[in-house]
């Protein structure tokens, strides 16, 4: 009886660990991926070059992405895991690429 009662309790057990540890497995690969593209990404944009081609370049892949003219930014978010992004950063004056950086973005 006590041998049934052990094995029902590991096999619930593992029932409700293995979604939890299924999840924390997407998380760190999305993560990982997320900051992958991110930089792959940031490096294929020289400084100097024209935004426009920046632009061209992010609207040819899945990610969210807007210009924010106020502050002359370019922003380029992957997305990672659960609330969790990967933003390439690409500053902007006169249309030119004057900074490029990666920030990480835990929502």
């Amino acid at each position: 009886m006590i041998k049934k009662l052990l094995i029902a309790l590991c096999i619930i057990g593992l029932v409700i660990a293995t979604p939890i540890v299924a999840l924390v497995v997407y998380q760190i690969y999305a993560d990982n991926a997320a900051s992958q593209v991110a930089d792959d990404f940031c490096r294929q944009t020289p400084l100097g070059s024209d935004i426009a081609l920046a632009v061209a370049r992010s609207e040819k892949i899945e990610h969210m992405h807007h210009l924010l003219n106020d502050q002359g930014e370019f922003q380029v978010a992957f997305q990672g895991g659960i609330h969790h992004s990967v933003v390439c950063r690409i500053g902007v004056s006169g249309n030119k690429v004057i900074s490029v950086g990666i920030r990480s973005d835990d929502g």
